[in-house]
């Protein structure tokens, strides 16, 4: 007899007792019936006994299955992939290695009691890992690919970032500045209990990144540290020890342990810009994988160890690409006229990653309202659809997918609290004059957005250490005429702007501390904005892995015509800690603007046009809905109707229409 694939036993039975020469028998000579009656209950007793016998000592428990990741499907439509950009070959084809077999050994059976299911046990499911600011911070959250089920982990102060599924996949590794600098913690995904993951030898200010770990059963890890000055990388192990695996000037970062093979793919600015090497575990055998005049980074190993995805920065879009070992071929993967990032691997070969989705239309120099970051798949046949959510306004970042057991009490994620208006229907806002140095004189702003600007000021102050944000150089502007569209019609009018100071110096007489980098979503061009942090010690900030920008005002254009042409290009990446004010503001609800690009004002030739300075809170508002907050109907008619703007101005009436300005006065109600 068998159950699934396991054989039970079957009782053993010795012959029945010769009921007719029995003493009973000869006994009784003359109750013949009712010793025949007699004679079959009992041989039906012990034949029953028997049976039940062999039957418990063949039944033994089996665990559960490991679920396979599940299909996820939405009735979002797939949105088209542009046409595949030139590949690029690899410096190199790599062996692949040899994996021996090892032969099972023969299971012996030992008798165990029957156990008594948990009404707690966890069981495994697909799931993935990710991060997300929804409740004011950065998080890791869990997903159930299943039933879409969500939980917070990681629900405490701090910023916790960077989750990898530790082998077994019952807990789940991650880097978090919960303790004062930014260290590797573990959570047991069944208990929810916390731990520090042991790093000796290390000092306290060491900053460590993303970690990747070992499939090789020796509970290595690698991750990269800028405990030395510099981004390197580092092997590690569970009980605490630690072995520099990289040297070099440049910055080291995005590990990736290949499956099956002491080997460690990378991404590295050595070359100049970002390439990709991998390394043997022991430091030797350095070789590039993917080099060349584009930006290449943050390798994901596909689970059979043959071929990885990575990120490739061409034409200012980030698209996903798949390298080849064996042939050292690499060929566009995943392409969208928007930014395709973090890639990661699922154990059945489904692939995950972060897209940018942008917002709703908007303007006409800046067509859409700021997005989000969306959460994408491709299964293994090549099909593309985003992961829906039950939120589905977050931002993700960071990805990890596996399957592991689900949490024990399930915490459900709640948005960070803003501000509300507390005006009666049809009441004007009005205007709060705020405590900061306002070059344009007049550091007024919307009464209803006057706490979130307090609160982005707070935040990005205790992070860096400066007051960045009570000291600007322009924030509201009244009433009044323009001959250009985006002056006459700026948002600085709506009270819901501001303009930050161009640099940021001290002491004042110091070095800039403000660092731009450029940012392209789509066919706009953005900028982000970092500070070097206060104190270097690793408790503000973190180090840098973005370029910054030089701008063509300082080239040459003898020397870089081309780069001069262009607006400007990346320079060398920075030593020290800097802080994301840009992130910052996001999370405060700030959003910052595109960089002008029309025909009269191009950033490329008119320093002003760039706006990286600029950051704005819309709202979903246009910006006649802006203003109607703020003013009446016959104050904006006076100087901003359809008719002066179009008529007296000479305006272009797309910009009016992008603005909401009603083309005909709308009547006012009684």
């Amino acid at each position: 007899m068998s159950v699934g694939s396991k054989q039970i036993p079957q009782a053993t039975r010795g012959p029945c007792p010769p009921w007719g020469d029995s003493p009973l028998r000869l006994a009784c000579p003359l109750d013949r019936t009712r010793l025949h009656s007699l004679r079959r209950v009992l041989l039906l007793c012990a034949c029953a006994c028997l049976w039940l016998g062999g039957c418990a000592a063949g039944d033994t428990s089996r665990p559960p299955p490991t679920a396979a990741l599940p299909s996820v499907t939405v009735s979002t439509p797939v949105r088209p992939t542009s046409t595949p950009l030139p590949t690029k070959e690899a410096s190199r084809p790599l062996p692949t290695p040899t994996r021996t077999k090892t032969p099972a050994p023969t299971p012996t059976r030992t008798p165990t009691p029957s156990p008594v299911p948990s009404p707690t046990a966890a069981a495994r499911r697909a799931v993935l890992a990710f991060v997300s600011d929804w409740t004011g911070d950065d998080d890791v959250y869990l997903l159930d690919l299943g039933s879409g089920a969500l939980t917070n982990l990681t629900h405490a102060p701090g910023e916790d970032r960077d989750p990898a599924f530790a082998p077994g996949g019952r807990s789940l590794v991650f880097r978090s500045n919960a303790r004062g600098t930014w260290a590797l913690e573990r959570i047991d995904l069944v208990t929810g209990k916390r731990t520090p993951l042991p790093a000796e030898g290390e000092g306290a200010t060491a900053d460590k990144g993303a970690i990747s770990w070992s499939l090789l059963g020796d509970h290595a890890y690698v991750y990269a540290s800028y405990g030395d000055g510099n981004l390197d990388l580092y092997i590690g192990d569970s009980k605490g020890g630690r072995q520099p695996l990289t040297r070099n000037r440049a910055g080291d970062y995005a590990p990736a342990w290949r499956p099956g093979a002491a080997q460690i793919a990378f991404t590295s600015w050595r070359g100049g810009d970002k390439d990709l090497y991998i390394i043997e575990a022991d430091g030797g055998d350095l070789a590039p994988l993917v080099s060349g005049p584009t930006d290449d980074e943050t390798p994901a190993w596909h689970p059979e160890g043959q071929r990885l995805a990575f990120v490739r920065w061409q034409d200012h879009d980030a698209d996903l690409y798949e390298l080849e070992l064996a042939s050292g071929a690499i060929a566009p993967l995943v392409t969208d006229p928007y930014p395709d990032r973090s890639p990661t691997y699922a154990p059945d070969g489904t692939l995950f990653w972060t897209r940018y989705v942008p917002g709703q239309a908007f303007e006409v120099h800046d067509p859409f309202a700021p997005g989000r970051w969306q959460l994408w798949r491709r299964d293994p046949e090549g099909r593309e659809q985003p992961v829906p959510l039950p939120i589905a306004q977050m931002d993700v970042y960071a990805p990890a997918a596996g399957t592991a057991p689900w949490p024990e009490g399930e915490w459900s994620p709640r948005p960070a609290s803003t501000p509300g208006s507390l005006r009666a229907p049809g009441e004007l806002a009005g205007l709060i004059e705020l405590d900061i140095e306002c070059a344009g004189n007049n550091p007024k702003m919307h009464a209803d957005l006057a706490g979130a600007y307090a609160a982005w000021r707070a935040e990005v102050e205790a992070q860096s250490g400066y007051d960045v944000m009570g000291k600007v150089s322009d924030m509201f502007r009244p009433l009044g005429y323009s001959r250009r569209e985006y002056g006459h019609l700026s948002w600085h009018r709506t009270g819901r702007t501001v303009d930050l100071l161009f640099e940021w110096h001290d002491p004042p007489d110091g070095p800039d501390r403000m660092l731009v980098a450029r940012e392209d979503l789509g066919a706009q061009t953005y900028w982000r904005l970092y500070i070097r942090a206060r104190e270097q010690d690793g408790t503000m900030g973190e180090p840098l892995a973005d370029a910054p920008w030089v701008f063509w005002f300082n080239l040459d254009p003898a020397q870089e015509p081309e780069a001069y042409a262009a607006g400007g290009r990346p320079g060398p990446i920075p030593a020290g800690y800097y802080v994301d004010l840009t992130r910052i503001a996001g999370r405060h609800g700030w959003h910052r603007i595109a960089s002008y690009e029309t025909a009269d004002f191009d950033w490329r030739t008119d320093s002003v046009g760039r706006e990286f300075w600029h950051y704005q809170r819309a709202d979903g508002r246009t910006w006649w809905e802006a203003m109607r907050e703020i003013y009446s109907l016959e104050e904006l008619e006076q100087t901003y109707s359809w008719t002066i703007c179009t008529d007296e101005l000479g305006m272009d009436p797309t910009w009016l229409e992008a603005k909401g300005i009603p083309t005909s006065t709308p009547q006012v109600s009684p």
